[in-house]
């Protein structure tokens, strides 16, 4: 994972410096490091959203208490992507799922999700990741994965393809840009990836259980089988390579197809 400073959040966000300690001394966002505070991606978009509460005229100690509310709400800032900040009348009031909440009073009209956020921020991490004198592969592959868990697609694909031009033996950046394009539809250039970061590592069972995945996805079931097998044999327990694989020969040999989906129940814990 990618670690950004206490600056680097306030240049991304648009909060003071101060403001962003202040944050992390109440533990709302980064954690405690020898040297300051370090933060994740998703202390980034936590950042941008007290400010763009501070920006529709919420002060700062009621941006606080909402963050806190949060916390207490989510429990893990991981789960927050769902989330909506509203105003209604005096009141900043928070969606999570089907239990709308007050948080605080404050001023302002706002409409605020966490997808949008995202997406503000996402191609400015892009930049700011581009500008860092020493960007190197491991860096770009933390933004992508970061952007591709909060839902920016288009920008994990561009960070993911940085991190292969930066080195292109990264075979975990080959295997989730294949993912993306797969999911984008380009499912030759998708393949080409998996079989870039098979030809790196041919014992990446991800790799495999993901070619196994479009193969199945364009019926070439015989080539799907080959390639989930292929994942099985290097990771024994790998449940959903056995459960794909199950799917795939229960029209061709019922008796593996059971064997294999045993497999996945036990593996899975499913009864």
């Amino acid at each position: 994972m990618k670690s950004y400073r206490t600056q680097d959040v306030a240049d991304l966000s648009g909060l003071k410096p101060a403001q962003v300690r202040t944050l992390a001394r109440d533990t709302l966002i980064g954690q405690r490091t020898a040297r300051g505070y370090s933060f994740a991606f998703q202390d980034l978009v936590l950042a941008k959203s007290a400010h763009e509460l501070l920006e529709h005229g919420i002060r700062f100690a009621a941006v606080r208490l909402a963050l806190k509310s949060l916390n207490r709400l989510a429990g893990d800032r991981a789960r927050v992507s769902g989330l909506r900040v509203r105003a209604e009348g005096s009141d900043v009031v928070m969606d999570f799922g089907s239990a709308p909440f007050s948080i605080v009073s404050g001023q302002g009209v706002l409409d605020l999700s966490f997808r949008s956020i995202v997406t503000e921020l996402a191609p400015k991490v892009i930049g700011f990741t581009e500008s860092e004198e020493h960007s190197s592969a491991e860096d770009w592959f933390d933004v992508g994965c970061d952007l591709d868990t909060a839902g920016a697609s288009r920008e994990a694909l561009d960070a993911y393809a940085r991190a292969i031009a930066a080195d292109p033996s990264c075979e975990d950046a080959h295997v989730n840009l294949g993912r993306l394009l797969a999911l984008a539809g380009d499912t030759v250039l998708a393949e080409t990836h998996y079989r870039h970061a098979l030809g790196t590592d041919p014992q990446h069972s991800l790799a495999w259980f993901n070619l196994g995945v479009l193969k199945q996805e364009l019926g070439k079931l015989d080539e799907a089988a080959e390639a989930y097998r292929a994942a099985i044999a290097i990771e024994p327990e790998f449940a959903d390579a056995h459960y794909n694989l199950a799917t795939v020969l229960e029209t061709i040999d019922e008796k593996s197809a059971f064997r294999h989906l045993s497999t996945y129940r036990r593996l899975a814990n499913v009864r």
